[in-house]
């Protein structure tokens, strides 16, 4: 699931549909969506007068049609993963295709997980990793 903001709308996305599946999946997307809503409103109180959240709770649900299938598991979560490095350039309107492989998405990550700035390991890590090259 993704929120756009910008766009106006909810994509539901999923890389195994099941016709029978998608009142059940679409009526869980709203829940999220609502709670999504409440904690953005919590997170972002000390701001709301200046910066009043989007109230995204009507945008309409939309399924993306094309989602590319993984190599071996039917878990949408990698291809999740591989978006988040794409640095704002998620298109809803362009369909998605192809296989992604998912040894590659995870090594990438875990690469970019333990290169992140943010890891306080990181130089442990990259002393370790320049004795055993």
């Amino acid at each position: 699931m993704i929120v756009s903001v910008k766009d106006g709308f909810i994509s539901h996305l999923d890389s195994s549909p099941n016709v029978y599946d998608m009142p059940d999946r679409q009526s869980v997307i709203i829940k999220i969506v609502e709670v999504l809503f409440e904690v953005v409103k919590v997170v972002y109180s000390d701001a709301e007068d200046k910066y009043p959240p989007y109230d995204f709770r009507d945008f309409p649900l939309r399924d993306i049609k094309g989602v590319p299938n993984c190599e071996t598991s039917l878990n949408s979560g990698v291809w999740v993963i591989s978006w988040l490095n794409m640095q704002d350039e998620f298109n809803p309107y362009q369909p998605l295709s192809g296989i992604i492989k998912e040894n590659q998405i995870r090594g990438r990550t875990t690469v970019d997980l333990t290169n992140s700035p943010y890891n306080e390991l990181r130089p442990c890590i990259s002393d370790h990793a320049t004795t055993y090259s």
